[in-house]
């Protein structure tokens, strides 16, 4: 439940963003807020470069062309370049053969995807391939459990649920950690998925599932249960599935949890819904608001946060641009920063908390960010995305085109959110014994500590 607040099981969502990459259309959104600015959140395209939809790759020139293009792109325009130089520059020799040999679609594809996913840019997806190359070989097996799991470290996943009726007492149980299938290790399973994984960390990484995936009808896992090291065989997993019944999120989205605290729930509550929660609560003890998910109501949750936390209108952060008198060179905007929240004496007084883990991204991280500024307030959990900022578009081939951070965001101290995120007060992340107990750690641990 702490981990996933999308609605539905993690392993069709991201099955589903696979599918959904393709031809999906990008907007622009624009809004006032209380301070009367016109706040702009928008694609910024480079205007003068084409995709050349008509033109096959297997046109070497053009092929090359895509490479180098893009790789300049990158090379001058990425907000973040400084953070990956060394790494970018070496990766164009491996490219350059790469690029040579994909003369037919499905290579041409394959490239694509591990060029604009060698950044390590959370933002980044491809769109228009004619294959869904990355998410074929990502899940290069098909066969899984109706389990949600993540990453716990580099060597393990954790089983966070598993909703089939009656499971075998000697099968797979939430709080199992799996540290390999069919006597391959999780650690060098997911290494060879890297080049078509995305995610900027390790908290990030949303892919457990496909890691732990199998071919056939039947797996081996070796599982760390209690200290102990055994392995489990699952002789038929649709076994599995035809117990499985599907399961819904029931939680609503603000309750009282006790001693004078509230619960709110970001990724599933809309801006009116939430000024009339906060303002019922002006008197209460402390608000945790729950961030480990997407916003359903942004921007203006917002603008709705920031004028009741604020007690004035205050920069929670620094953007940077791009030099065009001096390319590859970003420099911090401090002519035109954005404030947030009004002049309000009647500001919330009592503790906050917001809760985080890899699916905050993106606005979840604003809003996170905009959380962590107010007075008396600390964030909880695990490291962040870090893909702050605009998006920017940039064309490929044959109609393909990709997409990028396309703005550095920086603290007011200035201090980057790129790839770490939004800087954590305290670092909790999910236990065996608390997945097994159906308890959320990290609101488990906010409710401690605001209670003191």
């Amino acid at each position: 439940m702490a981990r996933e607040r999308l609605g539905r099981s993690l392993f069709k969502k991201l099955k589903q963003m696979r599918e959904e990459q393709h031809g999906s259309a990008l907007m622009s959104v624009s809004y006032q807020n209380s301070n009367d600015e016109i706040i702009q959140e928008r694609v910024v395209l480079f205007k003068n470069e084409s995709a050349y939809p008509d033109i096959s790759p297997n046109d070497d020139g053009y092929r090359m062309l895509t490479l180098f293009r893009f790789w300049n792109m990158m090379y001058y325009f990425h907000p973040y370049i400084g953070h990956f130089e060394k790494r970018w520059r070496e990766l164009l020799p491996e490219f350059i053969r790469i690029f040579a040999k994909a003369r037919d679609r499905k290579s041409f594809d394959t490239a694509c995807a591990r060029l604009v996913f060698a950044m390590k840019d959370s933002h980044t997806l491809p769109y228009g391939l004619e294959t869904n190359i990355d998410g074929e070989l990502l899940w290069k097996n098909n066969n899984y459990l109706p389990v949600e799991a993540v990453m716990a470290d580099s060597c393990r996943i954790l089983i966070t649920r598993i909703n089939a009726e009656n499971y075998p007492n000697d099968g797979i149980q939430p709080g199992d950690y799996i540290t390999g299938v069919n006597g391959r290790s999780v650690y060098d399973i997911r290494k060879d998925a890297d080049k078509y994984n995305h995610f900027a960390s390790l908290s990030a990484d949303l892919y457990a599932p496909a890691y732990i995936s199998f071919p056939g009808k039947s797996v081996t896992y070796t599982v760390e249960r209690d200290g102990e090291i055994r392995d489990i065989r699952i002789n038929d997993f649709m076994d599995y599935w035809e117990r499985y019944r599907a399961w819904e999120d029931n939680t609503p989205s603000t309750y009282t949890c006790g001693d004078g605290m509230i619960y709110v729930n970001l990724g599933t509550i809309n801006a009116d819904s939430l000024a009339k929660v906060l303002n019922n609560n002006i008197e209460s003890k402390a608000i945790i608001f729950d961030m480990r998910g997407y916003p359903v109501d942004y921007p203006a949750v917002l603008d709705t946060l920031t004028c009741f936390l604020y007690p004035e209108p205050r920069r929670i952060m620094r953007m940077s641009y791009a030099d065009l008198s001096s390319h590859g060179t970003f420099r911090p905007n401090n002519s035109y920063t954005i404030k947030y929240g009004k002049t309000n004496p009647y500001y919330y007084k009592g503790k906050v908390a917001v809760l985080v883990n890899g699916i905050t991204i993106s606005a979840a991280e604003l809003l996170t960010l905009a959380i962590k500024n107010a007075p008396d307030a600390i964030v909880i959990g695990e490291p962040t995305a870090g893909a702050l900022g605009r998006v920017t578009c940039q064309p490929l081939l044959g109609g393909a085109s990709t997409r990028i951070t396309g703005a550095g965001v920086y603290l007011n101290d200035g201090s980057c959110t790129y790839p770490d995120g939004i800087p954590l007060d305290f670092t909790v992340h999910q236990t065996p014994e608390d997945v097994k107990a159906g308890r959320d750690t990290q609101l488990e641990f906010a409710k401690r500590l605001l209670s003191k």
